[in-house]
């Protein structure tokens, strides 16, 4: 049995991206929004994600101005990185 066949309103989780704000997309969630609720996710924030601010840490701190020629050469740097890292906020 569909959720439309019980009087049930499906929600849908898009994110901010060209694609989602069409008026191809955004005509048939118009003509859908008896049966679909959109609920939109927050804008992309770097600032606010703790992945990307470890990540800028770790580039700026420990491998800024340097040049590995190749991901094989990066890897090590990156280990180094990480294990300093550690140790400079004493979590070993």
């Amino acid at each position: 049995m569909l959720s439309r066949d019980r009087g049930w309103k499906v929600t849908r989780v898009l994110d901010i991206v060209s694609y989602h704000e069409t008026q191809t997309v955004c005509a048939l969630l118009e003509e859908a929004a008896d049966r679909i609720e959109v609920t939109w996710s927050p804008h992309y924030s770097p600032t606010h994600n703790r992945i990307e601010r470890v990540r800028n840490h770790l580039k700026f701190r420990y491998l800024f101005h340097h040049f590995f020629g190749t991901e094989m050469g990066l890897l090590p740097a990156v280990e180094r990185a990480l294990n300093t890292l550690i140790e400079d906020l004493n979590l070993a």
